[in-house]
Protein backbone atom coordinates (compact mmCIF):
# COMPACT_ATOMS: atom_id res chain seq x y z
CA UNK A 1 0.00 0.00 0.00
CA UNK A 2 1.51 3.40 -1.01
CA UNK A 3 1.44 5.73 1.98
CA UNK A 4 0.79 8.59 -0.82
CA UNK A 5 -2.53 7.16 -1.71
CA UNK A 6 -5.76 8.07 0.69
CA UNK A 7 -7.43 5.45 2.74
CA UNK A 8 -10.54 5.60 4.69
CA UNK A 9 -11.94 3.01 7.53
CA UNK A 10 -15.04 3.22 9.34
CA UNK A 11 -16.29 1.60 12.71
CA UNK A 12 -20.44 0.90 12.66
CA UNK A 13 -22.65 -0.26 15.39
CA UNK A 14 -25.65 0.09 13.79
CA UNK A 15 -26.70 -3.44 13.72
CA UNK A 16 -25.07 -3.95 17.62
CA UNK A 17 -27.13 -6.24 19.47
CA UNK A 18 -28.55 -8.14 16.33
CA UNK A 19 -28.95 -12.30 17.75
CA UNK A 20 -25.72 -13.82 16.87
CA UNK A 21 -24.61 -11.65 13.58
CA UNK A 22 -24.27 -8.33 15.06
CA UNK A 23 -22.72 -5.58 12.20
CA UNK A 24 -21.37 -8.49 9.77
CA UNK A 25 -19.36 -7.93 6.86
CA UNK A 26 -21.41 -6.53 4.48
CA UNK A 27 -24.04 -5.45 6.35
CA UNK A 28 -23.20 -1.44 5.19
CA UNK A 29 -25.04 -2.80 1.64
CA UNK A 30 -27.99 -3.87 3.73
CA UNK A 31 -28.09 -0.05 5.22
CA UNK A 32 -27.16 1.31 1.66
CA UNK A 33 -29.81 -0.14 -0.97
CA UNK A 34 -32.58 -1.30 1.98
CA UNK A 35 -32.27 1.17 4.68
CA UNK A 36 -35.98 1.58 6.00
CA UNK A 37 -35.90 5.87 6.41
CA UNK A 38 -35.39 7.78 8.57
CA UNK A 39 -32.36 5.89 9.39
CA UNK A 40 -29.29 7.75 10.50
CA UNK A 41 -26.91 4.26 9.60
CA UNK A 42 -28.83 4.88 5.92
CA UNK A 43 -28.63 8.49 5.82
CA UNK A 44 -24.83 8.53 6.91
CA UNK A 45 -24.17 6.16 4.24
CA UNK A 46 -25.71 7.98 1.34
CA UNK A 47 -23.63 10.96 2.25
CA UNK A 48 -20.26 9.39 2.49
CA UNK A 49 -20.84 7.56 -0.63
CA UNK A 50 -22.00 10.62 -2.17
CA UNK A 51 -19.50 12.60 -1.38
CA UNK A 52 -16.28 10.17 -2.11
CA UNK A 53 -18.12 9.65 -5.78
CA UNK A 54 -18.11 13.54 -6.15
CA UNK A 55 -15.17 14.78 -4.97
CA UNK A 56 -12.78 10.79 -3.35
CA UNK A 57 -13.32 12.30 -0.41
CA UNK A 58 -16.06 10.31 2.00
CA UNK A 59 -15.76 13.29 4.38
CA UNK A 60 -15.64 16.06 1.84
CA UNK A 61 -18.89 17.86 3.10
CA UNK A 62 -19.88 15.65 6.15
CA UNK A 63 -18.61 17.04 9.86
CA UNK A 64 -18.94 12.21 10.65
CA UNK A 65 -15.11 12.68 10.82
CA UNK A 66 -14.31 11.63 14.54
CA UNK A 67 -10.51 11.54 15.95
CA UNK A 68 -9.38 8.47 17.21
CA UNK A 69 -8.09 9.84 20.13
CA UNK A 70 -10.89 7.60 21.97
CA UNK A 71 -8.03 5.33 23.50
CA UNK A 72 -4.95 8.35 24.56
CA UNK A 73 -6.09 8.20 28.08
CA UNK A 74 -5.70 4.38 28.47
CA UNK A 75 -2.69 4.29 26.21
CA UNK A 76 -1.35 7.16 28.66
CA UNK A 77 -2.19 5.18 31.78
CA UNK A 78 -0.28 2.03 30.13
CA UNK A 79 2.81 4.00 29.64
CA UNK A 80 2.92 5.63 32.86
CA UNK A 81 2.61 2.37 35.08
CA UNK A 82 4.22 0.04 32.53
CA UNK A 83 6.28 -1.37 35.45
CA UNK A 84 3.52 -2.15 37.86
CA UNK A 85 2.39 -4.92 34.77
CA UNK A 86 5.99 -6.83 34.70
CA UNK A 87 6.04 -10.35 36.15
Amino acid sequence: MSPDVPTWSYMSSYDHGTPVLGTFHGSDLLQVFFGILPNYASDAFHAYYISFVNSLDPNDGNDGLIPDDFRREAAAFLKDNIQNFRL
